[in-house]
């Protein structure tokens, strides 16, 4: 088996200060069987790591592999993208915002610009 699966189990368990009496219990498994997935003599299945993995809060992929699984990166990507400030990418001169601001304009909405606008009369909007 490999000893980093074993290791990593150990390392959830040590880290949360939980002895193995309390794992098992919560696991719903035996002492036994928490005791030998943490020195490697015998490989837990999938079930046992899933269940370890939701227990304490911890990527599955992380217990098996050693490294966060792919999706869990992409999230951590997007988080990191959406918490940014955003700026305007080009300034435009002659701003709509005094329109905006004097009312004359609805905050949004950019009457006029745009090459797909429909002619005054609706243009089929009903």
């Amino acid at each position: 088996m490999d000893k980093g699966v074993a290791e990593r189990l150990l390392e959830v368990r040590e880290a949360s200060g939980t002895k193995q009496t309390e794992m098992a219990k919560r696991l719903g498994v035996s002492e036994q069987t928490v005791r030998r997935a943490e020195t490697g003599t015998h490989k837990p299945g999938v079930d046992y790591i899933y269940a370890v993995a939701k227990e304490f809060g911890v990527d599955a992929a992380w217990i098996i592999m050693g490294t966060e699984s792919p999706a869990h990166e992409k999230l951590e990507e997007i988080r990191r993208i959406l918490d940014r400030p955003t700026k305007p990418s080009v300034e435009v001169p002659g701003s709509l915002a005094p329109l905006r601001q004097s009312g004359r304009l609805p905050s949004g909405k950019e009457e006029g610009s745009g090459a797909g606008n429909k002619s005054a009369s609706g243009g089929g909007r009903k």
